[in-house]
């Protein structure tokens, strides 16, 4: 769990103002002086699979472990706009950007019904992970607006950014990831906990973190990134299961809203353009879509 900043990623608060600026204010600063990064990261993704680029799953935008090799080609050569003191710093602006760029392309906020929320969120996932529901987020990432209703420990949670890692690019790991970036109110403050959810099929998500923890040490894997899978299964029962309940949900949701054709923007993963500079078309607004009872059909908050 960190505090975030440009300069210094543990140095910074991000003040806390209302809910709905969290995700924007979280992205501004992981994007922050990194517009020539944002176009490399977007042109990978638009050659992924051509001209010697690895590549991924339609579900993911730009996976992590090709973020990583950018940012530190970036950080070799002098171009970063700030300096990562150590690895732990890197791997966390690494998930950071990644987040915050598949997130600016739709800006997608959703805001569950307090009784969903909350009654989701203490049922968390004990059973065979729901990988199918939960490889359907509707947009790149999204941003699930919590407003303090449910918590982290002693941290209410004033939302989450939910995005996918195709592991299939990197040679090693032989499925997906669902990776969550969520922010946490401390006394006036966010701090910013992420989450690695490895969606292996069949399999429950502690069997799951068994693997993820047995290919890691087969790799050789840095004590900061074992530390993170240790404490993953620590949590598992009390958070991660929750962030899986409230996403199955969610995703089922909007997945019916489309059947019944709700929304007539309904929110979906669209293809990335470029204008003439270069950069990638985005979404200019975010849309806030609510959620709840499929039957009640709601249309979308602006």
């Amino acid at each position: 769990m960190t505090n975030i900043s440009p300069g210094d990623i543990s140095g910074m608060r991000i003040p806390a103002v209302a809910n709905q600026l969290a995700p924007w204010t979280f992205a501004s600063i992981a994007l922050h002086g990194t517009d020539e990064l944002q176009v490399l990261a977007h042109c990978l993704h638009k050659e992924r699979g051509r001209r010697g680029v690895p590549f991924w799953k339609d579900y993911c935008y730009l996976p992590v472990n090709i973020a990583t090799d950018l940012i530190l080609n970036f950080e070799a050569s002098g171009q970063l706009p700030f300096w990562c003191a150590n690895d732990t710093e890197r791997t966390f602006f690494t998930h950071d950007f990644s987040c915050a760029a598949a997130w600016n392309l739709g800006k997608g906020m959703y805001r569950l019904d307090p009784p969903y929320l909350e009654g989701l969120w203490a049922a968390p996932c004990t059973d065979v992970l729901p990988v199918a529901d939960l490889l359907a987020l509707p947009e790149w990432c999204i941003y699930v607006e919590c407003a303090g209703r449910t918590s982290i420990g002693r941290h209410p949670v004033e939302g989450f950014f939910a995005f996918l890692d195709d592991r299939f690019s990197d040679g090693e790991r032989f499925w997906p990831e669902l990776q969550i970036v969520a922010l946490l109110r401390q006394e006036g403050h966010y701090l910013v906990d992420r989450y690695r959810i490895p969606l292996v099929r069949g399999k429950t998500l502690t069997q799951a973190l068994d693997l993820l923890t047995e290919r890691a040490e087969a790799n050789g894997a840095p004590p900061t990134i074992m530390a993170a899978i240790d404490r993953l299964a620590a949590d598992y029962s009390e958070t991660v299961g929750s962030f899986i309940t409230v996403l199955a949900f969610l995703n089922g949701f909007c997945r019916e809203m489309q059947r019944l054709k709700a929304f007539e923007h309904y929110p979906r993963r669209k293809k990335v353009a470029f204008d003439a500079s270069g950069l990638p078309v985005c979404e200019p607004q975010g849309h806030m879509w609510e959620v709840g009872d499929p039957s009640t059909a709601p249309a979308a908050a602006h």
